[in-house]
């Protein structure tokens, strides 16, 4: 099952970042969210913030565009908590954003987080790449 959701969330990554992202988006946001159903279940959707600065935790809260793709369910055995739902998501978002074209022209960062919590920054742009 784990192999069958790696590729899933591979695919849901590549086509959420490929989809018609505004040039007012300059950040990304993936949100992870409980679903609470009597057992641990969680859910990431993609959200573009207008605004992005690291040292404001608040910047994916102007959000100006969210991914028309559904949000992604992840299966009941992904992870037992919330903390393993974390480091799981983002360890596979951090590989699949290297792979994954990301317009560089105007996204300058691309976060990861619980709605309610700390977001962890997975992609920053370099003062040194292309504006």
């Amino acid at each position: 099952m784990k192999e069958n959701f790696d590729k899933n969330i591979a695919d849901w990554i590549r086509d959420s970042l490929n989809q018609n992202i505004p040039k007012s988006v300059k950040a990304l946001n993936f949100n992870l969210s409980e679903l609470g159903f009597g057992f641990k279940s969680f859910e990431v959707d993609l959200i573009g913030s207008s605004y992005f600065d690291k040292n404001d935790e608040d910047w994916a809260c102007d959000e100006v565009w969210s991914s028309p793709k559904k949000s992604l369910i992840m299966p009941d055995d992904f992870a037992s908590n919330w903390q393993d739902c974390l480091i799981k998501t983002k360890e596979l978002l951090t590989h699949f954003i290297k792979i994954v074209d990301i317009d560089k022209d105007h996204v300058v960062a691309v976060g990861i987080g619980f709605v309610d919590g700390e977001i962890n920054i997975v992609y920053e742009r370099s003062k040194s790449e292309k504006k």
